[in-house]
């Protein structure tokens, strides 16, 4: 039987995975709803395209989820908090190796596989209190993990705040795994109010960067908008050659400005 708030963390996780990406320094490669192309094409016994990946619905996704990154790690059986804080890592990083690291945070082998061991010390830290150090520990592994990795500089800030979010605490537009997930135990055990929690900001175009300029401005229709703009404002002016001048100078810096900001943005 799946848990009362599956669909809350499913919805969540979703925010944070939504929007085709096919960012060049990812290795996962072309990826939507946070499903790669690799794993799609294994869930349907054959080679995809990236255009398959892109036009990859929501269900079907969640189906994938659930089966190779909820259920794996016994999303059904964890405390609230925990499970949130699991199921992220899983999506992010595969199933086995979020269980190897919330079996290290237990100080039990980590063998990847979530076995009766490793939910025995998963009850003993809830019924000893221990359940916030143990989420703040895994977090704290887990960003640490994502740090020692190759691509860490392309990614840095959107995983930082994916994981730690923008402040301590949560906050509107914050999206901090570890501070959603204590809020949710505190929930679940009594020590705060049953509240609405601050859903993660929706990361759609989020691992955009400055290999693939794929910005709303830099597409035709938005180029299209920037042109009858200018055009409109060239007529205004037309009659005035000095003022024709400005603009054009104006509109160069301006585009210039865009193009450099965009070439150098980090992937959220």
């Amino acid at each position: 039987m799946t848990k009362n708030n599956f669909g809350l963390i499913m919805k969540w996780v979703g925010l944070s995975e939504m929007g085709y990406v096919d960012h060049p320094k990812d290795p996962g490669g072309a990826t939507n709803h946070g499903v790669t192309i690799k794993t799609l094409s294994k869930w349907r016994v054959r080679n995809v395209s990236k255009d398959e990946v892109k036009a990859l619905t929501k269900v079907e996704a969640e189906e994938i989820l659930k089966a190779w990154y909820f259920d794996p790690v016994r999303f059904d059986e964890l405390p609230a908090g925990l499970d949130y804080t699991v199921v992220d890592f899983s999506i992010n990083s595969g199933a086995k190796r979020a269980i190897e690291y919330l079996q290290r945070a237990l100080g039990v082998d980590d063998d990847g596989v979530f076995g009766r061991g490793t939910m025995d010390a998963v009850k003993r830290a809830a019924n000893e209190g221990d359940m916030p150090d143990l989420i703040k520990r895994l977090n704290e592994m887990r960003w640490a993990y994502m740090k020692r990795l190759s691509n860490w500089n392309s990614f840095k800030n959107g995983w930082t705040r994916r994981v730690m979010g923008d402040e301590i605490g949560i906050q509107d537009g914050d999206i901090g795994v570890i501070d959603r997930s204590i809020r949710l135990h505190e929930q679940a055990v009594g020590l705060s109010a049953k509240v609405p929690i601050p859903a993660p900001k929706p990361a759609a175009g989020k691992a955009e960067g400055k290999a693939s300029l794929k910005s709303n401005w830099m597409q035709p229709e938005g180029l299209s908008k920037i042109a009858t703009g200018v055009s409109m404002l060239g007529s205004a002016v037309s009659e005035q050659p000095i003022l024709q001048v400005g603009l054009v100078a104006m509109a160069m810096l301006g585009f210039g400005f865009l193009l450099w900001q965009q070439m150098n943005k980090e992937p959220a």
